[in-house]
């Protein structure tokens, strides 16, 4: 993200240096992390983190989603949620143990409590 806004980076890093202040600086990098959570949370994601109140195991959030495509549920939502650090395995040594469940992480709590994180559909 900082590669893409390189310009913007140097821009905010020398006003914060003229002015003696950070705020510029820190402006810009919580700018571009809210724009990289926002990237990677998809509506998908957005609805699996809704209904998950706690530790649940993939069947659950599937039934509760109301979807029937494994396949899909796992790339769009399970796989999406868990590379965006929004959720994580209750086993993680063993990621296809029948006895696998889910679980919010502390930035998806923070995800789902600030809803300007959230992409429209």
């Amino acid at each position: 993200m900082i590669y893409e806004r390189q310009a913007a980076y140097y821009e905010a890093l020398a006003k914060s240096t003229e002015i003696a202040e950070s705020s510029p600086f820190i402006e810009f990098m919580l700018e571009t992390i809210l724009n990289a959570i926002k990237a990677k949370a998809t509506p998908q994601v957005t609805e699996l983190l809704k209904i998950m109140d706690s530790e649940m195991n993939r069947r659950q959030l599937q039934a509760a989603l109301g979807l029937k495509d494994r396949f899909h549920f796992r790339e769009a939502y399970i796989l999406a949620a868990l590379t965006a650090g929004l959720i994580e395995m209750t086993i993680p040594g063993k990621p296809t143990s029948r006895l696998q469940k889910y679980r919010l992480t502390e930035k998806g709590r923070h995800f789902l409590k600030h809803p300007s994180l959230q992409r429209n559909k």
